[in-house]
């Protein structure tokens, strides 16, 4: 039957429930009106956070990295340790009880100075006849003096000078020789020798020459260098 001053309105059609609606958050995230945790700052072993880094200040180039040291030559750690055994030294000598070793490779040489070394309260703590001899006397017997000869067999007597002053620095040497020209003379003050005594001259002279020596500050040559026989 008609229904007459009414207009009946058509009903709206559901949305399906398959739709989802399009604000609707993703798995994991934070619900709504929900905040997210905050994120803890990192801590050192002692409990406090650390602090950031201060920037480079401009115009500052970084520091280079540094450099190995240089290593010295041989010869020149051989000088070192010279120089350092000779400052430890005693500066100068008991005179009045010297103590000194012989190196010469004659006998009757060796004899005489023995003898008058002797007379002079001179005490010789041995006498070696070549290089080896020397070394290893200078070393275990600790001389005050090492008299010299510059003609030695195997190696000379300017060749073992180095080596006495460098494994025996507390040991004055004094080369003895016939052979006083200039270059020999030189060559043994460049190489250590505190003293020059030329073979001929008198007992008296040549004991007072190595009580000199003893006395004399370490490293100077004494004069005169050398000691001739006509002096």
């Amino acid at each position: 039957m008609a229904t007459f001053g009414r207009r009946v309105q058509p009903k709206h059609r559901a949305e399906p429930a398959t739709r989802k609606r399009e604000d609707a958050p993703g798995p994991g995230a934070p619900r709504h009106g929900a905040h997210a945790a905050p994120v803890a700052p990192e801590e050192t072993p002692n409990g406090s956070s650390p602090e950031p880094a201060p920037p480079a200040p401009q115009g500052v180039a970084p520091a280079a990295a540094a450099t190995e040291p240089e290593v010295a030559s041989s010869s020149e750690q051989a000088t070192a340790r010279v120089a350092v055994a000779s400052s430890e030294a005693s500066s100068t000598v008991d005179s009045d009880n010297l103590r000194v070793l012989v190196v010469d490779d004659n006998e009757d040489v060796r004899g005489l100075l023995r003898i008058a070394f002797a007379r002079a309260a001179i005490d010789v703590v041995g006498a070696a006849i070549d290089s080896r001899e020397a070394i290893a006397l200078t070393q275990h017997d600790k001389p005050d003096i090492v008299l010299l000869d510059v003609n030695l067999p195997e190696m000379p007597g300017l060749d073992v000078l180095p080596l006495l002053r460098e494994q025996a620095p507390q040991a004055r040497v004094v080369m003895f020789s016939a052979q006083c020209s200039p270059p020999v003379t030189e060559l043994a003050m460049e190489r250590g020798a505190m003293g020059f005594v030329e073979k001929g001259v008198s007992m008296k002279n040549l004991v007072a020459y190595l009580r000199e020596v003893a006395t004399a500050p370490e490293g100077a040559a004494v004069q005169p260098f050398p000691l001739r026989v006509h002096q």
